[in-house]
């Protein structure tokens, strides 16, 4: 009997294979993949995260669903706003002013609702701004801050600092009595 040949199929290099390093796909780079990411992190309310990947769709594919990345990003930047404005956020750190910057953001896209978080942000920043006063010992600078806060809600106060307590001290500071 003489021996036949069997042909051995030969392997073909995969497309990945031939590919040079350079021209693999960054999947970043992917506007339906960045969306994605945005929506996953959306849903677990992980809104900086959110933030993060909508910021880096909307600068390499700005025209990649417009719309819904903006409503996206609008409820992104306010959830997380009020979150750090209302001292929710769970690491318990200082991050009003992150929060009135996220709530300006969002207002500078369109006005945010409801129109009272934009009211609250801005209370937050005369507050952080009086209270920057108080500790740096520019009493006089502080108290018609406080005054006008005090005028709108001197119970309110955050990490257990109320308008009233600043208020006191800047009184105190400035050897006025309370």
């Amino acid at each position: 009997p003489t021996p036949s040949l069997t042909p051995t199929p030969t392997l073909s290099p995969t497309a990945q294979a031939t590919a040079a390093p350079g021209d693999t796909p960054n999947p970043l780079e992917d506007p339906a993949r960045l969306y994605e990411q945005a929506a996953t992190a959306m849903s677990v309310m992980r809104y900086e995260e959110a933030i993060e990947w909508l910021d880096v769709l909307r600068a390499l594919a700005p025209d990649y669903r417009p719309a819904e990345v903006e409503a996206m990003l609008i409820e992104a930047l306010t959830q997380q706003g009020k979150l750090y404005l209302r001292g929710q956020n769970p690491d318990g750190a200082d991050m009003l002013a992150r929060g009135v910057l996220l709530i300006y953001r969002a207002n500078d896209i369109r006005p945010v609702e409801p129109s009272t978080l934009l009211g609250e942000a801005i209370f937050v920043e005369m507050y952080i701004n009086a209270r920057n006063y108080v500790n740096g010992g520019y009493y006089d600078n502080a108290l018609p801050i406080l005054e006008e806060l005090c005028a709108i809600n001197c119970g309110w106060g955050y990490a257990g600092v109320t308008v009233s307590d600043l208020r006191d001290r800047a009184l105190a500071g400035t050897g006025s009595a309370p």
